[in-house]
């Protein structure tokens, strides 16, 4: 299992905030919020946009079955369209990635996707969102995908992706889309990305054979003559013992 870990802190060019360097990200779309190096989220000053940008986080992780999560940093929400969002099956080379957003605006957790660059929704909103929360996404199978978008670990909403799912890739990313951004408020904080499940393990059953071979028996009956040599006789309520001398008293 991989895992991935990136923070972006406080302290970077002019007031912004700048990653931690645990990782190499890419700028696949400037909507003027992340920098050309993608390590440095602000600007200088405020910043106006009305598209979205996103980034994707270089180190691959082990399968296309992972999850990948932010924690939501300080909003100020002034009127303006506002989103921040986790990518997961981000491909290595084209703007085709799942997402989960919280949207500011309508307060509302979502489930969309981009098809090189052509962003979709899918599912939500599913729950609101403060500052400090944390909004993850999973993605499991191939065809349909199953997503899962879920606050603080808890699940708040599912989606199955059978119309052109993304499949194979294994990197993720960050997503924003900003009317109005300060370097004071860079609103994504700690994120973090790792695989999900196991190695799966089939069980077959095995039909056992017995074989069971009897041996032949003969039984021989030979009956006695009553009150011959040897035998015994009932008689009343004792045994008697036939000789061929006559008969004697036996036993009780």
């Amino acid at each position: 299992m991989t895992t991935i870990n990136e923070t972006w802190l406080a302290g970077g060019p002019d007031g912004g905030w700048v990653s931690d360097g645990s990782n190499t990200i890419t700028q696949v779309k400037s909507g003027g919020i992340l920098s050309t190096t993608a390590h440095f989220i602000g600007s200088q000053g405020d910043a106006v946009t009305t598209t979205e940008a996103y980034a994707r986080i270089e180190t691959a992780l082990a399968t296309a079955d992972h999850e990948a999560s932010i924690t939501i940093g300080t909003v100020s929400n002034e009127g303006l369209q506002q989103q921040f969002g986790v990518c997961i099956r981000f491909d290595a080379s084209a703007s085709t990635f799942y997402y989960a957003i919280w949207d500011v605006g309508s307060n509302g957790i979502y489930i969309q996707k981009s098809l090189a660059g052509t962003l979709a929704g899918l599912a939500g909103p599913f729950s609101s969102a403060v500052s400090g929360d944390v909004i993850k996404i999973r993605a499991t199978g191939s065809s349909p995908v199953a997503l899962t978008a879920y606050k603080n670990g808890t699940s708040v909403g599912t989606f199955s992706d059978s119309t052109s799912p993304i499949t194979g890739n294994v990197r993720t990313g960050v997503f924003m889309l900003v009317n109005r951004f300060t370097s004071q408020n860079p609103s994504i904080g700690t994120f973090l990305a790792a695989d999900v499940g196991g190695t799966a393990y089939a069980l077959t059953a095995t039909t056992a054979a017995l074989t069971l071979t009897g041996h032949a028996a003969t039984l021989t009956y030979t009956p006695f003559s009553a009150g011959g040599p040897g035998n015994l006789v009932q008689v009343g309520t004792g045994l008697w013992r036939g000789t061929h001398r006559g008969v004697h008293r036996g036993v009780r």
